[in-house]
């Protein structure tokens, strides 16, 4: 027969001091106000990427839409030349190009929904609307 192993029970029979309290309570407050602040300038920040990454994705698609307007030959590899001198790869322009055509990305889904990853967001906007929500509702019960 096991025995069951418990941990040994650690009590504090100090009596706080009315200056420990104040003490912990000033620290407690400031804390507080601490990860409160940042949190509100995460947000911020995570409004001001997701922003960003629509815009990045707008212009990145206007430019592909407009290149591929022109009655030349040879708009592919002007397009090409382009996009070389983007610091970011053809694998993500598309990322982003998707994110922005994608209608699941307005700004209230992202408000309440969506992260501000690329990828995260990449990966979301390629779900149909069944597996989307199959996740959603399986966030919400986790």
């Amino acid at each position: 027969m096991k025995t069951q192993k418990t941990k040994p029970e650690i009590k504090d029979d100090t009596e706080p001091t009315s200056f420990s309290i104040l003490i912990h309570s000033d620290d407690y407050k400031k804390y507080i106000s601490q990860i409160t602040k940042e949190l509100d300038r995460q947000k911020s920040l995570e409004d001001k990427v997701f922003e960003s990454v629509m815009k990045i994705g707008q212009s990145l698609k206007e430019l592909k839409d407009h290149t591929e307007n022109l009655k030349i030959k040879g708009k592919h590899k002007l397009l090409e030349s382009f996009e070389a001198k983007l610091p970011i790869g053809p694998h993500v322009i598309l990322k982003y190009i998707s994110i922005f055509e994608n209608p699941k990305h307005g700004v209230k889904n992202h408000k309440e929904n969506l992260p501000n990853n690329i990828t995260s967001l990449y990966e979301l906007s390629i779900l149909d609307g069944l597996h989307l929500q199959t996740l959603k509702e399986g966030a919400e019960k986790g």
